[in-house]
């Protein structure tokens, strides 16, 4: 009889110890399946975030081939400018020059007309 109350006792506690067993390892099956849960949402975060950089290196790349374009026309709006500015001294010697020029045929004209009208100067 002791030999059965002993084996009976130790099947209890076998039987309880089993039990245990198999409700830790279900925790902790339920426990990587929450893992999982959240590591898939974690992996799609990152993926998310990996497009978002992705999206914001491009478009910093488009924004700065813009400024790239906007300062090859401000240069040649510069150059422009400086030819211009060129074309105005330029035209303005030759104003000057056409003005003097005009200047001295008019001269040149009112003397013929005093030699043809018989007015000599002394």
């Amino acid at each position: 009889m002791i030999v059965e109350t002993i084996v009976s006792s130790t099947t209890s506690v076998m039987e309880k110890i089993i039990e245990d067993g198999k409700n830790a390892v279900t925790k902790g099956k339920d426990r990587a399946q929450e893992c999982k849960v959240v590591l898939d949402e974690i992996i799609n975060n990152v993926d998310n975030v990996n497009r978002k950089v992705a999206e914001i290196a491009n478009a910093s790349k488009e924004q700065s081939q813009g400024v790239d374009e906007i300062s090859r026309a401000m240069e040649l709006l510069d150059q422009v400018s400086h030819q211009n500015n060129d074309v105005v001294i330029s035209t303005e010697a030759s104003s000057k020059e056409l003005q003097k020029e005009a200047d001295d045929l008019t001269l040149v004209v009112e003397k013929v007309r005093e030699l043809v009208n018989g007015k000599r100067s002394a």
